[in-house]
Order: C-alpha cells, then sequence, then structure tokens
C-alpha cells in the first residue's frame, strides 16, 4: 500500500524511472510478474499456431485495425482531457500530457505499478501533494469501474446476454449500486474519515496518525472547493465517451476476426474483457488473465481455441504498439517543444 509519505518523497531531484520500479525495492512484484510472464508466454505457445495467427490477421483487414488503432489513440487523448479538468489551473496540457505518457508507458513494464507510476508523476509534474495524487489515482479507479461495470451490467439487460454473464451481472450490478453510493456521498464519507482519524491521532499521538489526519482534511478541503459538481460530472461524462470509444473499437476487431459472434456478442465480449483484466496477475506489455478470459470467452461463442487465442494475443499486441505510439509522439512532441523554448530564449 502506498502512503501519501511515499510520493511526498519524490520532490526531490529524481530520476524519471522512479525508485519504486527498481527489482531490489519490489523484488516480490517483479519475481510474481516473471512468473506470470512464463505462464502466459506458454500458454500463448501451446494454444496458438502461425495459421490461425495469421488468418485472423487477413480477416480483420485495414479497415478494422484503423478504426481500432483510432479509439485506442482517442482513449488516451480523453485520459489527458479528465487529468486536465480534475487538476484544474495546475494542469497544463503538455503536464497532463506528460503524466499520461509515462503513465502508459510504466504500466506497459510492469502493470501492478501502473497505479503507482500515475501518483508518483502527478505529484512531479503536476504538483500535485502526496494525498492528493493517491486520492485522484482512487477517484479514477473509482469512476473506472463505475462506468465499466454500468456497461457491463447494459450489456447482460439489453443486449440479451443469458445464462454467461446472469450471475456474474447480479454481483457486479450490486458492486455498482454500492459504487455509486460511495461517489455520490464522496463528500460525507470524507468527512467522516477526517473525524475518525483526529479521534484516533488525539488518542494515540502517533506521526503515522497526524500525516494521515492532514492529509485527510487537505483532500477534504480540495475536494470540497475545487471538484464541485460541474467538474465530478463532466469529469464522469469522459470516462463514460472513453470506454465506449474503447469498447467499441475492440469489438470492431473481435467482430472482424471472428465473425460468427454478432455485434452484440462482440461488444459485450469487449467488455467482459476489461472486468477480467482487471483481475492483479498480469506479465510484462499487460498480458495476462484479461487475454487467457477472452480466449475462454470466445470459445464458448464456438470460436476454435487457436483462433479465439490469435485475437487475445492480437488485440493485446495491437494495443500495446498504439501505446508505444502515443507515448514515443507525446515524448517527442515535447522534447521538440522544450528545444524551441530554448532556442527562443537564447
Amino acid at each position: 500500500m502506498v502512503s501519501p509519505s511515499d510520493i511526498g518523497a519524490t520532490e526531490r531531484a529524481a530520476p524519471v524511472i522512479p525508485d519504486f520500479m527498481r527489482i531490489r525495492d519490489h523484488r516480490a512484484v517483479w519475481l510474481s510478474t516473471v512468473v506470470v510472464t512464463v505462464a502466459i508466454v506458454l500458454w500463448f505457445a501451446l494454444t496458438i499456431d502461425a495459421r490461425a495467427f495469421t488468418g485472423v490477421f487477413e480477416r480483420v483487414g485495414i479497415g478494422a485495425i484503423s478504426i481500432a488503432v483510432a479509439c485506442i489513440t482517442l482513449t488516451a487523448l480523453l485520459v489527458v482531457n479528465w487529468l486536465m479538468l480534475i487538476a484544474g489551473r495546475r494542469a497544463s496540457l503538455a503536464g497532463a500530457s506528460r503524466v499520461v505518457a509515462w503513465h502508459i508507458f510504466v504500466s506497459m513494464i510492469l502493470p501492478r505499478l501502473g497505479d503507482l507510476a500515475w501518483m508518483y508523476f502527478m505529484h512531479r509534474w503536476l504538483k500535485f501533494r502526496g494525498g492528493q495524487a493517491v486520492f485522484v489515482a482512487l477517484y479514477r479507479r473509482l469512476q473506472d469501474f463505475i462506468v465499466v461495470s454500468g456497461f457491463f451490467v447494459m450489456a447482460i439487460a439489453v443486449l440479451g446476454v443469458q445464462a454467461l454473464g446472469a450471475n456474474a451481472g447480479l454481483a457486479i450490478g450490486v458492486l455498482l449500486a454500492v459504487l455509486i453510493g460511495v461517489i455520490l456521498g464522496l463528500e460525507r464519507l470524507l468527512t467522516l474519515a477526517v473525524l475518525i482519524v483526529r479521534r484516533l491521532d488525539r488518542a494515540l499521538g502517533l506521526g503515522l496518525t497526524h500525516l494521515a489526519y492532514r492529509h485527510l482534511l487537505l483532500i477534504r478541503v480540495w475536494f470540497r472547493h475545487s471538484l464541485n459538481p460541474t467538474i465530478q460530472w463532466g469529469s464522469f461524462a469522459i470516462m463514460v465517451v472513453r470506454w465506449a470509444a474503447l469498447f467499441l473499437g475492440m469489438a470492431v476487431l473481435i467482430h472482424a476476426a471472428a465473425p460468427q459472434l454478432n455485434w452484440f456478442n462482440s461488444i459485450f465480449v469487449s467488455i467482459a474483457y476489461v472486468l477480467m483484466a482487471v483481475v492483479p496477475l498480469q506479465a510484462f506489455g499487460g498480458f495476462g488473465v484479461g487475454e487467457v478470459g477472452l480466449a475462454s470467452l470466445l470459445t464458448f461463442y464456438g470460436v476454435d481455441l487457436a483462433t479465439a487465442s490469435s485475437i487475445a494475443l492480437g488485440l493485446r499486441l495491437l494495443i500495446n504498439i498504439v501505446h508505444v505510439a502515443i507515448f514515443l509522439t507525446i515524448i517527442m512532441i515535447l522534447k521538440l517543444s522544450r528545444t524551441r523554448r530554448v532556442a527562443v530564449s537564447t
């Protein structure tokens, strides 16, 4: 668990790649990622053949790939917009773009440290306090899960998915209702947390409780004065459009690769894929439970295992390629802009 003090320690001059990514500091994370990577590689090696993979690529075609690339790129741009809206005056386009680009990069290397990287880079380039960085990261995840879960429940209720997702839909629906209650009553929950931690601080007098109380108080004040209802609903709307674009892009690819799925089922499979990818068992490059689950789900619809695994592998590879391109493009633009400013000033 990351504490605000861990993020706050980054105020010193630090390398772009943060200390928390060093193997010696997180050996368990790196080791588990290596183990999962080996398992995922073996799984793909045992379930994919070259003919099935090339066949998927030929069926998909350039048109579907172009639509998917456009949708994936749009999702990154919308995250930049979301961050600028949440951060307010402190976030320039360059700063927010840099945070999103490096978050994408770190998440591809070591997905389990992606959220920590998000906090670190917000603190470093947007000058968020430690507690604020942690809160914004959690707030984004809360919105993400509400939106994705909402799409999943609607897919089951509206698109006619029956036995496949009925039980999962009920469980997700209950959790969705709880999370909606949390986000609607977030200010009250923050107030309650401040009161509880203040009592603990007075009773125990520990440095840790005092630090937690101070950060919670700052978060509550910042939330009340900076995240008004207009900003909250605006940020939520951005997330809805973001996830809708991503689901559309993935559904286009899946439908083209497996035409036996209709559009409704393709959309449902895309949403289910994202939900399964939440399970924190991921290899380098973001491969993990999501890809295995996607391939298994496709076989339910009559796709042979080799083709299903090829679709899952191809989808993740495309996402990674687009993310690398986004990262390199943003970094190059920022570097050229900085070089131009230096040249003008001299």
